[in-house]
């Protein structure tokens, strides 16, 4: 009995002793098995993207880094969304608030910084709103 363990023992400590060309090569096949996992990530279900602007202030700074989903996601209203249409003069993302969807009617009173959606005052407690400038 004894000899078996001690050579299931031997087998394992051999098994154990790897040549630095085996460990270089595990961890190329580590790091590009995680490198191809992240470029599959990035390209069929989130993008990375950049605030360009204060607009958002101050849920969003200029020049934040965000990670946006693009799957199996339908929009609601409150939701931050980012935009970009390839057509347009406009050459980076843009990034705002949903406020109303499909069928909704929106009223803004420029004056007063306020905005109805379907009739009701919005509660917008984030807005960055300047005294004595309309909006």
């Amino acid at each position: 009995m004894n000899d078996d363990k001690i050579k299931t023992a031997q087998k394992a400590e051999e098994a154990e002793k790897r040549t630095p060309l085996q460990s270089a090569y595990d961890w190329i096949e580590i790091i590009g098995i995680s490198l191809a996992a992240v470029l599959v990530f990035l390209t069929f279900f989130a993008r990375v993207t950049t605030v360009v602007g204060e607009s958002m202030l101050p849920t969003l700074h200029n020049g934040e880094g965000l990670l946006v989903v693009c799957f199996g996601y339908e929009p609601e209203k409150g939701d931050i969304v980012v935009v970009q249409d390839d057509r347009s003069v406009i050459d980076y993302p843009i990034v705002k608030r949903i406020i109303a969807t499909g069928g909704d009617t929106v009223e803004f009173d420029f004056e007063n910084w306020g905005v109805k959606v379907n009739g009701v005052p919005l509660q917008e407690d984030y807005i960055n709103k300047l005294d004595y400038v309309s909006m």
